[in-house]
């Protein structure tokens, strides 16, 4: 039996055993080769120039080191892994049909809206930089190779494919025509799951005090209830910065949170309530609703959304 403490910063380890089975040198020379083990363990960590994970320091259980190895290898070397842990049902099915047609555009989502202002790009960029580091889903990479469960890897660090552009030198009859090509072109680049950063945003100047911002993710990242949400706290992180104060946000709950309670759902028992709820229903559900008439849709109706920000 090993018996260990640590007492004042030091290990002390025990051995207890049977002195009718195993002689005192045996016990001696089992305890001086595990405490030479120890010593290499702890010279080999403290050599490293940064923390490399273990198997032990990830949501996901099952990966061996090997594995471990493998998916840093895939993911990249050069980027530090923060966490790892399984995909949601939902994410599995955009992950699916992803795979399945890497050619869709079915869950790429963007949002394009104007503002007006004068733009400070290094805080802009910088409030990018900390709403990255505030939601673990927006430094999240997708990896198929593990067994039959896909993942989702977590970069300790990422940054959002940020770009500028000054349109102003087209003519203005010919700019809402470049700029609607340049949302489509944007849009034909789609997303590579597990390679690419899966968010770009890109601010085209306009004029003097005008921008238009083309904000392009993966709908495996975040939904359209997220939208609006993320902008908030992007704008007031920037107002925050410019403003040189702290932001006023609430803590950003953490997702594996509800990763790893949604890991410990029995679902068998999920299954078994809705096999029963719905047992014996083989009608076609249909969604309730007002019918609107064809003509409400003729004609066209303009919209415009206008984000207004600092004046320096």
């Amino acid at each position: 039996e090993f018996h260990g403490m640590i007492t004042d910063g030091c290990l002390n380890l025990a051995i207890s055993y049977n002195r009718k089975q195993y002689r005192q040198k045996t016990v001696e020379h089992l305890a001086e080769k595990l405490q030479c083990s120890l010593r290499e363990i702890i010279n080999h960590c403290m050599s490293k120039k940064q923390m490399e994970l273990t198997p032990s320091d990830i949501l996901c259980k099952g990966i061996s080191i090997p594995e471990m190895e493998q998916i840093i290898l895939h993911m990249g070397q050069d980027r530090a892994i923060e966490n790892i842990y399984p995909l949601t049902p939902v994410q599995k099915g955009m992950l699916f049909h992803s795979l399945l047609d890497p050619q869709s555009a079915a869950y790429f989502e963007q949002t394009t809206f104007d503002m007006e202002g004068v733009l400070n790009e290094a805080a802009f960029v910088q409030a990018l930089d900390q709403l990255t580091h505030r939601h673990a889903i927006l430094r999240t990479g997708f990896y198929t190779g593990w067994k039959d469960t896909p993942l989702q890897v977590v970069y300790q660090d990422s940054r959002i494919d940020f770009r500028t552009e000054d349109v102003r030198g087209i003519r203005e009859s010919e700019r809402e025509q470049w700029l609607t090509a340049y949302a489509d072109q944007d849009k034909a680049k789609g997303f590579n799951l597990q390679q690419d950063v899966l968010m770009r945003l890109s601010v085209l100047r306009t004029g003097q005090r005008s921008y238009r911002l083309v904000w392009s993710f993966h709908h495996i990242l975040m939904d359209g209830w997220c939208v609006p949400l993320v902008a908030q706290e992007l704008f007031e992180l920037y107002e925050a910065i410019r403003n040189e104060r702290q932001p006023r946000l609430q803590d950003a709950p953490l997702y594996s949170d509800y990763i790893e309670w949604l890991e410990s759902r029995p679902v068998e028992e999920a299954a078994s309530y809705w096999n029963n709820y719905l047992a014996g229903y083989e009608e076609q559900t249909i969604l309730p609703g007002k019918l609107v008439q064809a003509a409400e849709f003729e004609g066209y109706e303009s919209g415009r959304v206008i984000r207004r920000f600092g004046h320096s």
